[in-house]
C-alpha cells in the first residue's frame, strides 16, 4: 500500500493516444500518453501498484542494492520474481551485467548535466534510500495488465520511467523545490507491450535493452535537476518534458527514440500545440529546444531553469533567456518554422536540423490547385500553433508548376504568459487581377499572380516561400540501370514526351515472355529536371520481382514508349 505522501510524478509512460474533443485516437506513431506528470500519486495507478512500496519510508523495496564507482547513485534491483533483471554477469564481479551497466551510465549522465554543463546536482535525499546517493529503482514496469481497465490507462504498459518528487528543500520559494528517486524498467524488452482497450497490443519500446535504459536516465535525471530548480506547475510540463527529451539525444547522440515524436508532430501538427502546457506537446516539441541548443549552447536552457528558480513562469523564462541572447521567443519560433520545413525530402546538407534527414517531411494542412479567378482559404490559430499550406500553379508546358508554400503561426506571448488561448483569424486570397494592395508573386513567371493576406490580429504571421517551376526535359531511359533492389530506394522511367506533370501514366514490366509482373499507375513527376514516373523499390520488392532483364511499357493518352531494364534481386 502506497501511504499519503504528496508526490509529484514525472513519468515517461509512453502510450500511443492522442486526444481530440469527441473521445480518443491512438496515435501509433508515438507512445503518446503520460498519465500522472505533475500529479499527485492515485491509489488507482496500476503501473505504481507493480511496484512494491515500503509503509514506513514511501519508498520501492527491491532485494539487492549496488553503489556505482564514484558512490553517487544507489542501484536497488531484485534478483529473482516478477521484477528480476538478466542475472547475466560477463565478468564475474557478482553484480548482473544490466545493474552494472546502470550505474556506470547513471554515472555517465551525472557527469554530463552536471559537472560539465553545470545545471544543479539532484544529489542528496537526507538519507532516506539508505545514503544521501541518488536512488534508483528497477522494476518491471514496461509491460501491459494482463486485462486492462479502459478508465485506467496506467495498466496499458509503456512505462520507460519515472522521476518522483519527495522532500521539500527549505526555504520555500514560490515554485517549491524537492529531493527526488527514480524508477526504470528492469530490461526495456522488445516483448513488453502496450495493450488498449479492445485487446489491440503495440510495442511498448522504440528503444530496447540498454540502449532503453541510457535514454531514459538521461530523461529522468534531467527531470530530478528540474525539481530542483523548481517546477512552475500550472505551465512547465510541457516545457519540462521539452528538455528531457533533448537531453535523450545530446547525451546519446546515436540515440533515435526521440523521432517518434517528430513523426507524429510532423503529420498531426494541428492536435499539439506548444503553447498548450501538456507533456504530450511537450514531448514533440523537444525538437525546439534542440534547435535552441544548437543555436546558442546549452548555457540557454540552463539560463531557462534559473530563471523559474526565481519565481518567474515558463514562458516567460523561455523568452527572457532568449533576450539575453539578443533574440525572443517570437524570433526563435519564425526560424523553428524554417527548421522544421527544411527537413525530410527538403532538407538541406549542413544546415538546420542534425539529423533532419532522419524526420520525416512535414504535412500539409491544406494541398490546393489554383484555378481562375482566385483561390482563397480562411483559418484561426491558437497562439504558436503551425499551419503549413501548399498552392500550386500551372505553368505553360514544359516548364514544371509554380509552387507557394505558407508557413502559418500565431505569435502572441502575453496570452500565453497569462493562461488565456484564444485563436486568431487570417484569410489568404490569391488571384491574376492586380490589386494594389496585394503582393506579385513569381515575378519571372509568364502568368501574373498576386497575393493577399487579411489578419484577425497582428499576431498572426505567414511565411511565404515561392519555388518557382523550371524547364523540364524528355528522359529517354530509365535509370538507375541495373537497378539494385537492397540498395536503390526509386527506378526513374521516361514520361511520355508530351505527358505533362501531373498526367496519370500506366507502366507495365513485363518478363522474357511478355507476361506483366507488375503494374502501377503514376503521376508524372521531375527528378533532375526530367519527366519520369517514379516507382518506389519497395514495391517492386513486394512484387517479388527476380533478378534479370525486363521490358518496360508506358502509357498515356497518345503515347507509348517501350525500354528496358535489368534487375538484380539477390
Amino acid at each position: 500500500m502506497i501511504s499519503n505522501v504528496k508526490y509529484y510524478i514525472l513519468f515517461l509512460i509512453f502510450i500511443p493516444l492522442t486526444s481530440f474533443s469527441k473521445g480518443f485516437r491512438y496515435d501509433t506513431l508515438a507512445n503518446d500518453l503520460k498519465c500522472l506528470t505533475f500529479h499527485q500519486n492515485s491509489q488507482k495507478n496500476l503501473i505504481q501498484k507493480k511496484v512494491d512500496f515500503n509503509d514506513s519510508t514511501s519508498r520501492p523495496d527491491n532485494q539487492q542494492v549496488f553503489i556505482s564507482e564514484q558512490g553517487n547513485f544507489w542501484i536497488h534491483y531484485d534478483i529473482s520474481g516478477l521484477h528480476a533483471v538478466n542475472l547475466y554477469d560477463a565478468n564475474l564481479n557478482g553484480i548482473p551485467d544490466y545493474i552494472d551497466s546502470v550505474a556506470y551510465y547513471a554515472e555517465y549522465v551525472y557527469q554530463k548535466e552536471v559537472l560539465e554543463m553545470g545545471f544543479l546536482s539532484p544529489l542528496g535525499d537526507s538519507l532516506l534510500g539508505g545514503s544521501d546517493a541518488y536512488d534508483i529503482y528497477i522494476f518491471d514496469i514496461g509491460d501491459s495488465e494482463i486485462e486492462p481497465d479502459p478508465n485506467e490507462p496506467e495498466g496499458w504498459g509503456g512505462t520507460y520511467g519515472f522521476t518522483v518528487s519527495e522532500t521539500e528543500i527549505k526555504p520555500s520559494r514560490k515554485y517549491q523545490r524537492y529531493t527526488s528517486f527514480m524508477v526504470l524498467d528492469n530490461n526495456y524488452s522488445e516483448t513488453d507491450s502496450v495493450r488498449v482497450p479492445g485487446g489491440k497490443h503495440y510495442i511498448a519500446y522504440k528503444t530496447f535493452g540498454l540502449e532503453g535504459a541510457k535514454i531514459t536516465l538521461a530523461h529522468e535525471f534531467q527531470h530530478a535537476i528540474q525539481f530542483r530548480y523548481g517546477l512552475d506547475y500550472t505551465y512547465s510540463s510541457g516545457f519540462a518534458e521539452m528538455c528531457s527529451v533533448m537531453f535523450e539525444n545530446l547525451i546519446f547522440p546515436e540515440s533515435e527514440d526521440y523521432l517518434q515524436y517528430v513523426r507524429s508532430l510532423f503529420k498531426f501538427p494541428e492536435l499539439y500545440n506548444f503553447s498548450m502546457p501538456m507533456p504530450e506537446n511537450g514531448y514533440r516539441y523537444g525538437i525546439f529546444t534542440t534547435m535552441l541548443q544548437q543555436k546558442y549552447g546549452i548555457d540557454v536552457i540552463k539560463k531557462m531553469w534559473e530563471l523559474t528558480a526565481q519565481g518567474i513562469t515558463t514562458y516567460k523564462c523561455i523568452d527572457s533567456a532568449l533576450h539575453l541572447e539578443g533574440s525572443s521567443l517570437d524570433e526563435e519560433w519564425i526560424d523553428f518554422l524554417h527548421w522544421i520545413y527544411y527537413s525530410g525530402e527538403r532538407t538541406i546538407p549542413g544546415k538546420y536540423f542534425i539529423d533532419a534527414s532522419k524526420f520525416p517531411t512535414f504535412s500539409f494542412f491544406l494541398k490546393l490547385n489554383y484555378s481562375e479567378p482566385s483561390v482563397n482559404f480562411s483559418s484561426n490559430l491558437d497562439p504558436y500553433q503551425i499551419q503549413f499550406d501548399e498552392v500550386v500553379f500551372p505553368n505553360k508546358f514544359p516548364h514544371s508548376n509554380d509552387t507557394l508554400v505558407l508557413l502559418a503561426t500565431n505569435l502572441n506571448l502575453n496570452q500565453i504568459v497569462n493562461g488565456i488561448y484564444s485563436k486568431s483569424s487570417f484569410s489568404i486570397i490569391i488571384k491574376t487581377i492586380y490589386d494594389g494592395a496585394y503582393i506579385r508573386l513569381f515575378p519571372d513567371s509568364e502568368i501574373p499572380y498576386y497575393y493577399g493576406l487579411l489578419k484577425g490580429s497582428e499576431g498572426i504571421n505567414v511565411i511565404r516561400i515561392e519555388k518557382p517551376g523550371i524547364e523540364t526535359y524528355k528522359k529517354e531511359n530509365a535509370y538507375p540501370n541495373p537497378l539494385h533492389i537492397a540498395l536503390d530506394e526509386n527506378l526513374f522511367v521516361p514520361a511520355p514526351g508530351n505527358a505533362g506533370l501531373g498526367s496519370k501514366i500506366t507502366f507495365q514490366l513485363l518478363d522474357e515472355n511478355a507476361v506483366s509482373v507488375y503494374n502501377s499507375i503514376s503521376d508524372v513527376d521531375i527528378h533532375n529536371s526530367n519527366r519520369i514516373i517514379k516507382l518506389p523499390v519497395s514495391e517492386l520488392k513486394s512484387a517479388r520481382i527476380k533478378t534479370g532483364v525486363y521490358i518496360y511499357k508506358v502509357d498515356s493518352d497518345d503515347e507509348t514508349i517501350f525500354g528496358k531494364i535489368a534487375i538484380i534481386n539477390p
